[in-house]
């Protein structure tokens, strides 16, 4: 979980961002951290900057979810970080 928890902790400290998953230590916590992005124009921004920086994010788009993560394709320190990177510009 110590990967999960990372990934939401990235989402919780970016601007524009809605968190849908539970947070760590939660009963209800799973390998998932599912999110939004205020307004569609920052998502549609977003998007476009996940495909020019080659990020992986699963698209929901279900009950207001936008994205949902998973620790089997972001499981290393570096991959967290490119995330991170690619979605603080998105959101900007």
């Amino acid at each position: 979980m110590t990967m999960r928890n990372s990934l939401y902790d990235v989402l919780k400290s970016t601007p524009h961002i809605k968190i849908d998953s539970p947070p760590p230590g939660s009963p209800m916590v799973s390998h998932l951290a599912c999110f939004r992005v205020d307004g569609r124009d920052r998502y549609a921004k977003l998007q476009e900057q996940f495909a020019k920086d080659k990020v992986l994010v699963k698209h929901v788009g279900i009950n207001g979810i936008d994205h949902r993560l998973s620790i089997h394709l972001y499981n290393k320190d570096a991959d967290i970080a490119k995330f991170a990177a690619s979605l603080k510009k998105g959101v900007s």
